[in-house]
């Protein structure tokens, strides 16, 4: 009685060879563009000549009113459009005062791969955190007449509810520009 549903053996019939793992583990071959590309020996020289006229004219007919779709990006590019977005999303929300909005934000930026683990705790975590912070600053300062107007006796609530969409709103807009700051970082 055999213990293998294919047979005696390590053997499965129809396949054959394997997987070289070695193969699989080595990082990719960095390709070369054309513009860093040695130039091949064997072309001539007026083919050479040839072809960068023909690019020269591409160039001019571009330039001289082909109307592009998409806009062109700045010289450095925008390395990471995805923070980009979330960080859209979070000024967006924080303007509009729109719970769904800022939480798409944070979640689009807890779950980028692009940030470390510690930039995505400092996007998600310890930014809003901070905003908090300073929310409990300002009314402790009304609180004990510091700043600000003066909290009333038994109006805790309503400083609270005054307060908090400000707090919420600052931390968005942290959390907004510290996304943009590391979405432009060059890997």
């Amino acid at each position: 009685m055999d213990s293998s549903p294919f047979g005696v053996g390590d053997e499965v019939p129809g396949f054959v060879g394997g997987v070289e793992l070695p193969d699989l583990l080595k990082p990719p071959r960095q390709r070369k563009t054309e513009q860093e590309k040695e130039p091949d020996p064997v072309v001539g020289t007026a083919e050479t000549a040839e072809a960068a006229e023909a690019a020269g004219a591409v160039e001019k007919a571009d330039a001289a009113g082909a109307r592009r779709r998409l806009p062109r990006l700045p010289a450095g590019g925008w390395s990471n459009p995805l923070l980009l977005i979330a960080a859209g999303l979070l000024v967006a929300g924080a303007v509009l005062g729109n719970w769904f909005v800022l939480l798409l934000g944070w979640l689009i930026a807890y779950a980028s791969r692009r940030l470390t683990q510690a930039e995505t705790k400092w996007a998600v975590v310890i930014l809003p955190s901070l905003a908090v912070v300073g929310g409990l600053v300002w009314l402790w300062g009304r609180m004990n007449d510091r700043w600000g107007a003066p909290i009333a006796e038994g109006h805790m609530n309503d400083a609270v509810a005054e307060t908090w969409p400000w707090v919420v709103r600052g931390a968005a807009v942290a959390s907004a520009l510290f996304l943009v700051w590391r979405s432009q970082r060059r890997r």
